[in-house]
């Protein structure tokens, strides 16, 4: 299956996606968000803990940026093939709603 994020340009430049696939991104999507906000509130209420925190989830430059508020993990599952990033129990339960 392809990375998250060229699925997601085929939907947006109207191209023909298939369903498994489009299914595939649409949960990464859901979970990124999801992520998100968790990792939001917890920045809110981190006081002390907002330096660690950063190291956490914006130590790797490649692949996060403090000023676009794009986390590693966000910029990993958007370039991912989304049934490895579920892992082997969501991909079967994808696989098998076809």
């Amino acid at each position: 299956m392809r990375p998250v994020i060229e699925i997601i340009a085929d939907v947006k430049d109207g191209k023909e996606v298939p369903t498994e696939e489009l299914k595939a991104a649409v949960l990464v999507q859901n979970a990124m968000i999801f992520q998100f906000r968790n990792d939001t509130r917890r920045l809110f209420k981190a006081g002390k803990e907002v330096e660690r925190f950063r190291a956490m989830y914006y130590s790797d430059p490649e692949k996060s940026s403090m000023d676009q508020a794009i986390p590693s993990w966000m910029y990993n599952a958007e370039n991912a093939d989304p049934l490895e990033f579920f892992g082997p129990y969501t991909a079967n339960l994808i696989t098998q709603n076809r």
